[in-house]
């Protein structure tokens, strides 16, 4: 019996690490010791029961909640968000309330009826329908919050999930009776959303030379996304290794085909995240050419760093993320560029 068991687990392992696995699988693992290199054998890792360095996990009362974090004034470098020593690491925050889970990126209410109205930069995402997986991305500016808004050259080729779009949980309600997203369901999240927080493989100071003006995460072998519904960092970034680690389940940052070396946190259900919803998804490096990602927005390694060093935390930037059908009447809505 226990002999089948492992041949099992070894043909399931290697089926994932071949194909690769969604932004939000909905598995769990027995957790791992990570040194140096991280030993990713799929896209992400979700771990049960243990922080990767093999030590339990406490209660989830134990989590400590992390102080807010200013944005960054204009013209400065890139914000370093700090990993501390007993703490999840968070997602900037202007403003928190008691009742709120740790790291709420501060943003505008849902369901706004003008949910452009304070942002004067843009990253628009257009699939040509539900199910494609391919998608363009354009970038818009304007120069005042009463000014027209302005394309920035030509729409650029990226990657959405392999299953395509499906309405998330963001700044606007959706506007059609199209998909819903469900965690697992390799859909990419379609509406309205903030990009709180950059990250990367590179050092702050290489950020900062780079141009990265958001708050911005350098990924270690033990940064994870918490999936775990029931705790208080779910949707969140944070270091596995931390004493205070209350989670079960979570995706590793630092993967086998390095497509979060350079990225963006999406705030896709946020905040006050909801359970099967969907989780940790990102604007990030596409993990092959002309690859499909399991949720994420994947574009070519350059344009990353041309949206990144583009993008400014005064600006209040927003991505939108929609299929073809439904670009007019967000146009409409929301106040799109048209």
């Amino acid at each position: 019996m226990t002999h089948a068991f492992l041949v099992f687990f070894v043909f399931l392992s290697v089926l994932c690490g071949t194909s690769g696995c969604s932004e939000d699988v909905s598995r769990d693992e027995p957790a791992k010791v990570v040194t140096g290199t991280t030993p990713v054998v799929q896209p992400e890792e979700v771990h049960g029961g243990k922080a990767l360095d093999g030590s339990p996990l406490p209660s989830p009362k134990s989590l400590a909640v992390a102080e807010p974090a200013p944005a960054p004034a204009a013209g400065t470098n890139a914000t370093p968000v700090p990993a501390a020593a007993d703490a999840p690491v968070s997602l900037p925050t202007a403003q928190t309330s008691p009742a709120s889970p740790p790291s709420v990126p501060a943003q505008p209410p849902l369901h706004d009826a003008t949910p452009l109205s304070a942002a004067k930069k843009l990253v628009l995402v257009v699939s040509p329908d539900w199910n494609a997986n391919r998608a363009e991305v354009s970038l818009y500016s304007r120069d005042s919050l009463s000014a027209p808004w302005k394309r920035l050259g030509s729409p650029s080729p990226c990657m959405v999930g392999r299953n395509g779009l499906a309405w998330g949980r963001g700044l606007a309600e959706p506007l059609s009776d199209g998909p819903r997203k469900k965690e697992g369901d390799g859909k990419t999240p379609a509406g309205l959303f903030p990009l709180p927080l950059a990250f990367g493989y590179e050092p702050q100071a290489k950020a900062s030379q780079a141009g990265i003006r958001l708050p911005y995460l350098p990924l270690t072998a033990s940064t994870v996304c918490v999936t775990d519904p029931d705790s208080a960092a779910f949707n969140d970034l944070a270091d596995s290794k931390n004493s205070t680690a209350a989670w079960t389940r979570q995706d590793r940052m630092t993967r086998d085909d390095n497509a979060n070396r350079l990225g963006a946190f999406i705030g896709h259900n946020r905040p006050d995240p909801r359970p099967g919803l969907g989780s940790c998804v990102f604007l990030n490096v596409e993990p092959a050419p002309n690859k499909p990602t399991g949720g994420s927005v994947g574009c070519p390694e350059p344009l990353v760093r041309e949206i990144l060093a583009w993008l400014d935390p005064d600006s209040k930037p927003l991505i939108a993320i929609l299929p073809q059908p439904a670009l007019a009447s967000a146009q409409t809505a929301w106040g799109l560029p048209r």
